[in-house]
């Protein structure tokens, strides 16, 4: 989006990603799925979450900026996402990881979503297949 622009609304001024939701909307879009903003006024539950229906999901949140072993005081938005992968369970593929950090089933799976959005600076995302 707009890649031709100097100063592009879509990516971070230091051109370093950070792209914002209407990349990846397109970018998942391409592929044949969508992007489903989570409203974090419902409860966070099978009910609301049809986590075996979901291609996989996805966390928006504030993160330091690092360079190598530096971290600088300077905020950012980051983008996690999470899958279930062959084995069953549920995986953390953050980029800042050293390896993928397995959470586990499906009940583990809604703990940690739980757990993880009374941060109120996040943003939830659920990726399914285009219908």
């Amino acid at each position: 989006l707009n890649p031709d622009d100097f100063i592009n609304p879509h990516k971070s001024v230091l051109g370093l990603g950070n792209y914002d939701v209407n990349c990846l909307m397109q970018a998942l879009e391409v592929k044949n799925y969508d992007l489903i903003w989570f409203d974090k006024r419902k409860e966070i539950n099978e009910e609301n979450i049809d986590i075996n229906q979901a291609f996989g999901f996805i966390f928006n949140l504030n993160s330091n900026i690092q360079f190598g072993y530096l971290t600088l005081p300077i905020k950012s938005r980051h983008w996690i996402s999470f899958r279930r992968l062959n084995d069953g369970n549920f995986y953390n593929l953050d980029s800042k990881l050293n390896r993928p950090m397995v959470i586990g089933g499906n009940e583990d799976f809604i703990a940690y979503l739980r757990m993880e959005m009374i941060n109120n600076d996040k943003e939830f995302f659920i990726v399914s297949e285009r219908t």
